[in-house]
């Protein structure tokens, strides 16, 4: 489309675990009104291909996309870009982006279970996890414990189970080489100079009152942040967003 890049640009960055197929019905919404919409596999998710070199780093998906913002020309672009993330992709992308880099100041961020850093027992038990060959006899009981931990209750079953095959399809490698990588400085949070030097004019952050993974009292680091709405959906779970994406894309069609 030789007009895309005089249009207003919605990328969408999945969380771990799933791939870009996730955000159909947002990226349905923001096309529907006239948005250039951009999504993409992260490395080892999806189509994409897996790293021989096992580089699953913050560090490296972040490259990835900021590779996608200069090959789509969004970097220093005067239209408007809405980054759209969840789960620990909001946290990356608060702990990495770089303004000496992406040089523009009209980016709107939305963060959906998301904040800029996990509780240190998180952390912790993340450490522990034991390698991918010790999985495959705790994958029923692991079922159930993300049904348990992860999912709000009375919503549809049907896409509950969808969002349950795909997080246990997921090449177990690759997951347990990214989480392996997350460092214990995500659990300070980002510094008032970080925070200062952040290039999003507005953001929106939306989160399940019930999220044992983001708890609520991550969301009171955000009061230090400018232009920053929060939203929580009280019944709401990690992965509210994907589970009622129709009340979801309403709030943030408000917004």
């Amino acid at each position: 489309d030789p007009l895309a890049v005089t249009r207003p640009t919605a990328i969408f960055i999945h969380p771990f675990g799933l791939d870009l197929s996730i955000w159909t019905p947002y990226m349905n919404s923001f096309y529907n009104k006239g948005y250039r919409v951009i999504a993409f596999d992260m490395r080892g998710w999806g189509g994409s291909e897996q790293q021989k070199n096992d580089d699953y780093k913050f560090s490296d998906y972040y490259n990835d996309f900021i590779s996608i913002l200069e090959e789509k020309k969004l970097l220093k672009s005067e239209q408007e870009l809405i980054v759209v993330t969840a789960s620990l992709t909001g946290l990356m992308i608060l702990n990495k982006i770089d303004s000496s880099i992406v040089k523009r100041t009209n980016i709107k961020l939305i963060l959906l279970s998301s904040s800029d850093h996990l509780e240190k027992d998180f952390l912790d038990m993340v450490k522990k996890v034991p390698p991918p060959r010790t999985w495959g006899p705790l994958k029923r009981i692991g079922k159930n414990k993300i049904r348990e931990l992860a999912f709000t209750k009375g919503l549809d079953k049907e896409t509950q189970e969808s969002l349950l095959t795909k997080l246990l399809s997921a090449d177990s490698k690759v997951l347990y080489e990214t989480i392996k990588n997350l460092k214990s400085d995500y659990a300070s949070g980002l510094t008032e100079k970080e925070i200062q030097s952040l290039p999003f004019e507005k953001i929106l952050v939306i989160s399940g009152g019930k999220d044992i993974f983001i708890p609520i009292n991550n969301l009171k680091t955000f009061e230090r942040f400018k232009n920053t709405s929060i939203k929580v959906i009280e019944e709401g779970n990690h992965f509210i967003a994907f589970e009622d994406p129709i009340l979801i894309i309403k709030e943030i069609e408000q917004w």
